[in-house]
């Protein structure tokens, strides 16, 4: 039984961020086109943290040649 109990508390602790890395989501965004892109709207499934770009500029590549 104590088992259990030790189980159910140490589920609860990670459930809750209490212990161990929160939950993140690492990116990168490249434009690697000529145009920008615009109005970029990032959000998790359930719609709970959002994140927006209004523009995103082309990356400036060195000309070969």
């Amino acid at each position: 039984m104590k088992k259990i109990v030790i189980g159910i508390i140490i589920l609860t602790l990670s459930a809750c961020k209490l212990i161990g890395k929160g939950n993140e989501i690492e990116f990168t965004i490249e434009n690697k086109s000529d145009a920008p892109i615009e109005n970029v709207r990032f959000t998790t499934s359930e719609n709970l943290t959002e994140l927006k770009f209004d523009n995103i500029e082309p990356m400036n590549f060195p000309e070969i040649g």
